[in-house]
């Protein structure tokens, strides 16, 4: 999950899509558009079934050259680290806007159920 794919999801849940971490931080800090060290906020990730998901694991976007951006399941925010700590990784799927869920829990015993 890149910092765009975050944006689309929180914009397409709350009408205000946050990014993970902008590289034009005094535009976006300002505008109260990134979601790097906000904590417990609906438009950052809060109580979502996708982001705050109870674990921890890595998105695939970079918080700078050095570091990867996380989430951070205690604080329930998102947090950069050296991508060295021992957190998974959280596949996302792109599908058409014509894909449902028709059936299915989304866990190991009984996966969701799509159709177009």
């Amino acid at each position: 999950m890149n910092g765009k794919d975050y944006y689309n999801i929180t914009e397409q849940w709350y009408g205000e899509g946050r990014r993970l971490y902008s590289y034009d931080t005094a535009t976006e800090n300002s505008s109260g558009t990134e979601c790097y060290n906000v904590y417990s906020t609906k438009q950052c990730g809060y109580n979502s079934d996708i982001i705050d998901n109870g674990g921890y694991y890595w998105f695939g976007s970079a918080y700078n050259s050095s570091y990867t951006l996380y989430w951070y399941a205690t604080n329930r925010n998102v947090r950069h680290n050296s991508g060295t700590g021992p957190y998974g990784a959280r596949p996302v799927v792109h599908l058409k806007s014509t894909v449902r869920v028709v059936g299915g829990k989304g866990t190991m015993e009984e996966p969701f159920i799509i159709e177009s």
